[in-house]
């Protein structure tokens, strides 16, 4: 076999093991995970309550993230109806609002104490104000009841959207199972390890041309002529980060594979934007060596390549993250002017 034949092999099989993961993986939940992701208890009761019928079953990730979100609506919609303004309070509200006008003594009077703090925070405008008509006054109240439901209660009682994604994630990650949980370490070297291994292989084979930059058949080949290999690997890098970014949860699969490097650089288990710095950057080492042997008769490039090489590794990976291993604030160093 030629070795340029060998090293595509290893790339495709390493590539292909990275895209195998996710679906290699499932989840089992459990109401330990929950206490384990959840600090208040009384939000931990009202979700084990809607996920019951989920526990110690598998589960794949995009199910998992359904299911969650489907049992933080109902968690909401719960509170939503038990702690926002009951259709009759709406009624004997209005009355008083069409007649001699709201105050502060009125909402204590109608009002669990609660409930009459909240209203009196978002509405006290109200207060003196007769309307002439009771629709208007309705509709005051409704849009009132609608903003103490979205501002005060499902953030400080419920789930709102952002602690929703914290939530769907925390839960995916603690209960995964399958390959990536039982030995990171070996599925990375399987999946990154391969895929760069081959990729430096076929940047070696350059080693065995003559000197001189070359830029054979760049506008014939498949990944840099507007192909399909460039198309598929370009809208694959976009779908990914996108995913990344918004549905993490989706990815525990393949963040865990980072773990690894993660606990041994910060002492946390890797994140999302963790895995997104280490393909990032061992992407830049990996295309950082192909650049210095095809330019190794250039000192510009030469030089401009390592500076690149090591402050994408030093500054913008490796010692954010052993600043919080020090106990020290995160840090991004490439978040400064004039890079800002």
């Amino acid at each position: 076999m030629h070795k340029q034949h060998f090293y595509i092999i290893l790339i495709i099989t390493g590539f292909a093991i990275f895209l195998a993961i996710p679906f290699l993986s499932y989840h089992r939940l459990s109401s330990e995970h929950i206490r384990q992701a959840i600090e208040d208890p009384d939000r931990q009761e009202l979700l084990t309550e809607e996920l019951t019928g989920l526990f110690d079953k598998p589960i794949g990730s995009w199910r998992l993230a359904g299911e969650l979100g489907a049992a933080m609506s109902r968690v909401n919609l719960r509170l939503a109806q038990s702690r926002g303004l009951y259709d009759d309070e709406i009624e004997a509200l209005v009355g008083l609002m069409t007649t001699s006008g709201l105050s502060k003594t009125d909402l204590d009077s109608l009002l669990d104490k609660d409930k009459a703090a909240l209203v009196d925070s978002y509405g006290n405008w109200l207060y003196g104000k007769i309307f002439d008509y009771p629709e208007e006054a309705h509709q005051q109240l409704t849009t009132l009841n609608h903003n103490l439901i979205q501002y005060e209660i499902l953030p400080r009682q419920g789930f709102d959207r952002y602690r929703q994604k914290a939530v769907k994630y925390s839960l995916a990650r603690a209960s995964l199972q399958g390959p990536a949980n039982g030995n990171p370490l070996l599925w990375s070297l399987l999946s990154f390890g391969l895929v760069a291994l081959g990729a430096l292989g076929l940047s070696l084979q350059m080693l065995q041309e003559p000197p001189g930059i070359k830029n054979n058949d760049i506008f014939r080949h498949p990944a840099t002529s507007r192909k399909w290999l460039g198309i598929v690997i370009g809208t694959f890098l976009i779908v990914f980060y996108i995913v990344l970014y918004f549905y993490p949860e989706l990815m525990t699969a393949w963040i865990r594979l980072a773990d690894p490097l993660s606990m041994a650089l910060s002492g946390n288990p890797a994140g999302p934007f963790f895995l997104y710095g280490f393909m990032y950057t061992l992407s830049v080492l990996v295309m950082g060596v192909r650049m210095l042997i095809k330019y190794r008769f250039n000192r510009y490039q030469v030089v401009r390549t390592l500076s690149v090489m090591f402050f994408q590794t030093a500054f913008a990976f490796i010692i954010p993250e052993i600043l919080v291993r020090l106990n020290q604030p995160y840090f991004d160093f490439k978040n400064i002017w004039p890079l800002d």
